[in-house]
């Protein structure tokens, strides 16, 4: 029903366009291109299109779609904010990077989390590379230092108590 309706928007429709409504999928390049058939996966992991149905929908000269790219370290968007809250397209692509809360065995959805700078704000900057999901009980556990993020073999771990805890 979904994919169905996404294919039947019409665009002269205003109420479709609703600024705050956004459908996040993240789809290998190679599936786009035809050269596998890996599913496009979605934005909290809950569900998959086909890659024929995807390749279908991306060519339908829809209007709502838009590309992130992301490197092989989900680098997004290496541009720098000046202030202490990133704009809108920023946290979605942010929640649609990280799919759930960034500390390990949490399950809480990206779109129920806080975005916190991993260096804190205003050394840390407004970026991708130093924003992620946390849920409120872990941003929290960050903030009063009972958990801090470090890294660890090139990807972030959090030192519990002398603990190195990694996804």
């Amino acid at each position: 029903l979904l994919v169905d309706a996404l294919d039947h928007i019409d665009p002269d429709n205003e109420p479709a366009r609703t600024p705050n409504l956004a459908i996040g999928v993240m789809v290998p390049a190679s599936t786009l291109a035809g050269i596998d058939d890996q599913p496009a996966i979605s934005a909290d992991r809950d569900w998959v299109i086909p890659a024929n149905i995807l390749r279908t929908l991306a060519t339908s000269g829809n209007p709502f779609w838009y590309r992130l790219l992301v490197d092989d370290n989900d680098n997004i968007l290496a541009v720098n904010y000046r202030g202490y809250s990133p704009p809108d397209h920023l946290k979605n692509a942010i929640r649609y990077r990280d799919g759930t809360c960034k500390y390990p065995g949490c399950t809480t959805k990206a779109t129920n989390c806080d975005l916190d700078h991993r260096e804190p704000w205003p050394n840390g900057h407004t970026t991708a590379r130093n924003l992620w999901a946390l849920c409120r009980h872990h941003h929290k556990l960050k903030t009063f230092d009972h958990a801090v993020p470090v890294e660890h073999d090139g990807q972030w771990a959090w030192d519990v108590g002398g603990t190195i805890l990694t996804e």
